[in-house]
């Protein structure tokens, strides 16, 4: 069962976090790059989550638990060492 976890988690919690480049919009629909290139940073207040966003801190937050649940019982598979 750990021969799946650790690498499920891995791709999970990696596919999560390339995910979240494209996770956040201004209230123009526009990209982060393009508002702060127009609105500097004080545009950060205008910062939305978009559907993508929520679905990468999804995949974050599962494939992190798997990696802790994996890691947390190893011990067991090899009687401690």
């Amino acid at each position: 069962m750990h021969n799946v976890l650790i690498p499920l988690g891995g791709i999970l919690t990696g596919t999560g976090v390339i995910s979240l480049l494209w996770g956040f919009q201004s209230d123009t629909g526009q990209g982060m790059s393009v508002s702060f290139s127009k609105l500097g940073y004080t545009g950060l207040d205008q910062m939305t989550l978009t559907d993508t966003g929520c679905m990468a801190l999804c995949a974050i937050g599962v494939g992190l638990a798997m990696l802790i649940y994996a890691n947390a019982t190893a011990w067991k598979k090899t009687n401690g060492y």
